[in-house]
């Protein structure tokens, strides 16, 4: 991986910090947002179940779940190179696995609790075991300029 740099002068400090290289989006990584993007829409209906506060809080622990997920995923995607076939199928059978935790949001303090529940430790095993082994292309000391 070659890494770019930023010019002291530029940026007003004496040290020079490490940029990534821009990377496109992989179709597989806007298929992973999509379906979380479903996810989060099934909350309306645990809002609309339980009107009131109780709906909320509900929603709300919900909510910090499903994106501990996507986070998570998103990270190890961020720092390691999923446009390669494992890469894919990783990130494909998480967002398989998010499609099932979305169908069991609506019932997830209900009849499918332990579905949603299974759900989300398989989606943190297939983020912490599959993505092991993959190239990395930046590390947590790597530095990001927005």
């Amino acid at each position: 991986m070659s890494e770019s740099f930023e010019s002291a002068e530029s940026s007003g400090s004496s040290a020079r910090t490490p940029l990534l290289e821009h990377r496109p989006v992989d179709t597989s990584m806007l298929f992973f947002d999509l379906v979380f993007v479903f996810a989060v829409t099934c909350l309306s209906d645990v809002v609309r179940g339980e009107p009131g506060w109780r709906g909320l809080l509900h929603a709300g622990i919900l909510l910090t779940i499903v994106y501990w997920l996507w986070a998570g995923t998103t990270v190890q995607a961020s720092m390691r190179d999923v446009s390669t076939g494992r890469g894919r199928l990783t990130v494909f059978a998480v967002a398989l696995d998010a499609l099932v935790l979305a169908i069991a949001i609506p019932e997830a303090f209900g009849s499918r609790g332990l579905l949603f529940a299974l759900a989300y430790w398989v989606g943190r095993s297939l983020i912490l075991g599959s993505f092991v082994g993959l190239r990395p292309i930046a590390t947590p000391t790597t530095a990001v300029r927005w």
